[in-house]
């Protein structure tokens, strides 16, 4: 749900402007219930591109949202080489 819920908002107000209080307010839940499934906000956005893509409303969201996630996952794109992917 809170998933689904991201996914319309950052689609309605843009990735930046859908903050935790907003995705969890749409949802009637309290902010805590957001991080019962989600580390942060980027956690949310990485598993939704891999859910269902077409949620960005930009390229440049997009990209963003994807280099953020990398970057909180692998410490950037030499921890992703390091991990094993360096073909990216």
């Amino acid at each position: 749900m809170l998933l689904l819920s991201a996914g319309k908002l950052f689609q309605d107000v843009g990735y930046v402007q859908a903050s935790i209080n907003r995705i969890a307010s749409a949802v009637n839940a309290p902010k805590g219930t957001f991080y019962n499934y989600f580390k942060s906000k980027e956690d949310l956005a990485s598993r939704l591109i891999v859910t269902s893509p077409s949620f960005c409303t930009t390229t440049s969201e997009r990209v963003y949202i994807t280099a953020r996630a990398c970057e909180l996952e692998f410490g950037g794109i030499g921890g992703i080489q390091a991990a094993g992917a360096g073909g990216l």
